[in-house]
């Protein structure tokens, strides 16, 4: 009989009861093996052999079978344990098996020794495999805990609609900070209001079949009531022994928005390449099929779904010229990997023609050869012809005149054209760049931050001035910039500026002297009336001359201004300009003096110009005058006449200067010069750099005054210490019309000479004092006498008088709306052969050019002596109808 191995740990002190324990094991077919103990740190020390089992006495000297038990129980040892005592009762008995112990045999009875073994071992055996078992539900059990823990997806076991169990996604999905926020609630709470009702009955048909609720896709509420998209998946289970149902949620909301963002990117795409005029297109070359996507018919004009998909048709509507060179890329894509790009034009169905642009890509398949060519193909129509525009524009640039630049956001000089380079070397400069503002950086930064302009901004360099003007071109972040030399326009602004301050400087001095005019008549007329009596003493007959002397030097400067002024009434005639020179050569050298030499030269043809004689002769001695005081100590003074023809260029150097021929008549002196500071001032009435009482400051103005009366203009150049230099220009007369000679004024008679009559004259004179000196001056001449304030007054007067009247002496200008012109030629077309007499302190020119004024025949210049006046009356009743216009 084979026997059965076993290890006993045997806790006895008799060894006669071992000797009868060890019998009955080897009866019952055991080979026990093991030790024999009496004592407690024996019993301990056996333990760690492993004994698969252990027979106990009850109780021992020094040691028990309950303390053996407790012993195991401490150590949490699952060795089976039989008491084998010789006197134990039924309660200790009982105590054993309550402290583990596998059963209890007394010693007088060992028979049931191999059967209370068997049982032990085998009890032993079944307690092991239980706890394998529940070893292994647990490590189950835990790694399917883990599983759920760790699930990205949430997951809750429900019990009807409760909720038992969460695990952490779930938390994270409905944004719950424990379970105990979810646990317990019904899973309806956290479906949207409009999902719950179907999905109830979902959950119920799973239940009630015990089968797996497919996925579903739901909108679920969040605690924080929020919405979240998610998808849904249901599975029966029994949880703690009742039936259960694992719901799994997903959450798809990015998903979702992915989802919907491609579809929006689709869509965009799609309004994108329309849009764009673009379609893209696909060749698959074993099957020789290619696919476009919409928008095709669109690029070449056909109408939706009338464009055949082939390339065949694609090279028909290529224009013939191109479609050469557009197989040729597209047969050399097919031949090997490769990309190309073409731009060739297509014609529509209705004859328009319009520019693609072709752009592909091959790739070769797993065996080698090319597979598929791909590509997109747009419409560049309407960038070809902004090319166009541009290469226009890029023209107008370059060819521009004037110079052109761009500038970088820096303000970096990227672009200037020819015409700036050839400024930069008008300038003495090297490059463009070097001319440029010194401060054009910031210029242009300011300009692209405030998105304005700077139009203004001028560099000097040497002699000339250079304008800047920077323009922001916003969309390119770029400045163009363009420039002008403005030497020549600023200069011509300075001579219009001085000339409109002469202009209304004169306009000034002849008002005054008009004015002034009308009171030296009366104060020249009374004077010569009271000298004219024979009852003065000589003291007061000396104190009327000594008035009237300084009446007419009074009379003199008025002259002078009304001359500046242009309102000096002129008598034009032709002359010689070379003879008015020669006339007044000898009284030049009166005046200059001995220490001065004076030097002429003559034009070698006569210098012919339409002037007042004694007008010239006057600006003659008045420069020469001004060279005499400006040569202290003697020097030299040049005159020269010449004729020479003007271009538009002169007008760079004066405003009034035109094209045409004339006599320059220049004056050089010496002298002292005139300081730069002083020349813009020099022609101005009053202004002398003189001393005190050694000049009136009318010299230059008269001259200023005489020249332009004669529509001529006057330039001048000067270097303190070196002289000066007058150029007058004066129209020059062609003509071959008879040279005159000017003749003595008419009031240079003899006094002698004058007469009186009996004819009626109209007086008209808006001055009363002046209109009365008149009066009285003609009545004493033996004259019938009507009189007027204004051209208006002396209408009712001429209804009354008209047939008596034989003489209209009447002011040219006057208040009321009526010159004396006016006034006189509606009385003269009453009575053509009224005379007329015209009187003035200025301004002939309101008459018109065509008006002839002749002194002493129709015209009497303010201020006149009495003698003058009655002289002028008798002279223009005395003469001719018809030479002149009286």
């Amino acid at each position: 009989m084979t026997m059965t191995p076993l290890r006993v740990l045997l806790v006895e002190d008799q060894l006669g009861d071992a000797r009868l324990i060890d019998h009955e094991l080897r009866k019952a077919g055991f080979a026990p093996v093991g030790e024999r103990v009496e004592t407690q740190e024996a019993f301990c020390a056996q333990l760690d052999a492993a004994p698969e089992i252990i027979l106990c006495d009850y109780s021992l000297p020094r040691f028990s079978g309950l303390a053996a038990l407790q012993l195991l129980q401490e150590r949490g040892l699952d060795i089976p344990v039989i008491v084998v005592s010789g006197g134990i009762n039924e309660e200790q008995a009982i105590a054993t098996l309550r402290l583990g112990a596998a059963d209890y045999l007394f010693k007088d009875r060992l028979g049931r020794m191999g059967e209370a073994v068997r049982h032990a071992l085998a009890a032993k055996q079944l307690r092991d495999e239980k706890r394998a078992a529940e070893a292994a539900l647990q490590a189950s059990e835990q790694r399917h805990r883990e599983l759920v823990e760790l699930s990205p997806d949430a997951m809750l076991v429900l019990c009807g609609e409760e909720v038992v169990l969460v695990n952490r996604a779930a938390l994270r999905l409905f944004r719950a900070f424990t379970p105990a926020e979810i646990v317990g609630r019904s899973v309806l709470e956290f479906i949207h209001p409009a999902c719950r009702q179907h999905l109830l009955w979902d959950m119920t048909r799973v239940a009630a079949e015990n089968a797996t609720l497919p996925v579903l896709e739901e909108r679920m509420v969040r605690l924080d009531g929020t919405m979240v998209d998610a998808e849904l998946t249901a599975a029966p289970l029994l949880h703690n022994g009742r039936e259960a149902m694992q719901l799994f949620i997903r959450d798809v909301t990015e998903r979702k928005r992915a989802d919907e963002a491609r579809h929006e990117s689709e869509l965009q795409l799609h309004i994108a390449l329309n849009a764009a005029r673009l379609a893209t297109w696909s060749w698959n070359l074993p099957g020789d099929k290619v696919s476009w996507s919409e928008g095709i018919e669109a690029l070449f004009g056909f109408p939706p779904g009338s464009f055949q998909p082939t390339i065949a048709a694609y090279l028909g509507c290529v224009h013939p010229s191109d479609r050469d060179w557009v197989e040729q890329n597209l047969n050399a894509a097919r031949a090997v990997e490769s990309s190309f790009e073409v731009e060739h034009r297509v014609r529509w169905p209705d004859g328009e023609t319009r520019w693609m642009y072709l752009k592909g890509n091959s790739a070769a398949g797993d065996s080698g050869p090319v597979e598929r060519v791909s590509g997109v193909v747009m419409d560049i129509t309407d960038r070809k012809r902004t090319e166009v525009e541009m290469q226009k524009l890029a023209a107008f640039a370059r060819h521009n005149p004037n110079p052109v630049f761009e500038f970088s956001v820096e303000g970096r000089l990227t672009y200037c054209n020819a015409a700036a380079q050839e400024m930069a070397l008008t300038l003495g400069q090297r490059h463009p760049a070097d001319m440029l503002p010194a401060d054009t950086a910031r210029l242009v930064q300011e300009c692209l931050a405030t998105e304005r302009s700077h139009t203004r901004t001028e560099v000097t360099h040497g002699a000339r001035t250079i304008a800047w003007s920077f323009f922001p071109i916003l969309p390119h972040q770029v400045v163009h910039c363009y420039a002008r030399d403005i030497t020549e326009r600023l200069s011509l602004e300075g001579q219009l500026r001085q000339a409109q301050k002469m202009e209304a400087v004169g306009q000034l001095a002849g008002g005054v002297a008009h004015d002034f005019n009308n009171l030296l008549t009366i104060v020249q007329g009374h004077v010569s009336l009271l000298l004219n009596r024979g009852d003065l003493n000589g003291e007061a007959h000396e104190s009327l001359l000594q008035v009237l002397s300084a009446a007419d030097r009074a009379a003199n400067l008025t002259r002078q201004l009304l001359t500046f002024s242009r309102k000096q009434v002129i008598q034009l005639q032709r002359l010689d300009f070379n003879e008015v020179i020669s006339r007044v050569a000898t009284l030049l050298r009166r005046v200059i003096g001995e220490d001065v030499h004076l030097h002429f030269s003559y034009s070698p043809l006569p210098a012919l110009v339409e002037a007042d004689a004694g007008m010239m002769e006057q600006a003659l001695m008045n420069f020469a005058i001004n060279a005499r005081d400006a040569m202290p100590h003697g020097g030299t003074l040049a005159l020269a006449t010449e004729i020479i023809t003007t271009t538009e260029v002169q007008r760079a150097f004066h405003p009034e200067a035109r094209p045409g021929c004339f006599v320059r008549l220049t004056i050089s002196d010496t002298g002292e010069g005139i300081a730069a500071e002083h020349l813009p001032h020099i022609f101005e009435p009053f202004f002398t750099t003189k001393e005190v009482g050694k000049g009136t400051g009318l010299g230059l103005a008269t001259v200023y005054g005489i020249v332009n009366q004669h529509h001529g203009w006057i330039e001048v150049e000067s270097l303190v210490g070196r002289g000066t230099t007058f150029r007058v220009f004066l129209p020059a007369e062609l003509s071959s019309a008879q040279v005159q000679t000017a003749r003595p004024m008419l009031g240079q008679s003899s006094r002698s000479e004058v007469r009186g009559g009996h004819e009626t004259v109209l007086v008209v004179e808006d001055e009363p004092t002046l209109r009365a000196l008149v009066c009285l001056v003609l009545r004493k001449n033996g004259y019938q006498v009507h009189e007027a304030g204004s051209g208006p007054a002396a209408l009712p007067v001429w209804a009354q008088h008209h047939r008596t009247i034989d003489l209209l002496l009447t002011d040219m200008v006057m208040p009321e709306g009526m010159t004396g012109r006016e006034l006189a030629e509606k009385l003269k077309r009453d009575k053509p052969a009224l005379k007329v007499l015209y009187t003035s302190g200025y301004s002939p020119d309101l008459l018109g050019r065509d008006f002839p004024l002749v002194h002493g025949l129709n015209f009497l210049q303010k201020p006149f002596p009495p003698a003058l006046l009655a002289l002028t009356v008798r002279q223009c009743l005395d003469a001719v109808v018809g030479s002149a216009d009286s």
